[in-house]
């Protein structure tokens, strides 16, 4: 019998004009984006490896 083993991976954020970015160090160049003002979310793959998080 196998278990389900589950992995937590803790996302890092920082903020650009009205957007909030949260990134994840172990996905690889997984980005979410919040916009503050409008309510949008998008989901994209970019490097974000090197940003400062403030």
């Amino acid at each position: 019998m196998q278990l389900a083993v589950s992995h937590h991976h803790e996302c890092k954020l920082y903020k650009e004009g009205d957007w909030l970015i949260y990134y994840c160090v172990d996905c690889k160049n997984y980005v979410k984006r919040f916009n503050i003002q409008t309510g949008e979310v998008k989901s994209t793959h970019e490097n974000v490896k090197n940003k400062v998080v403030s």
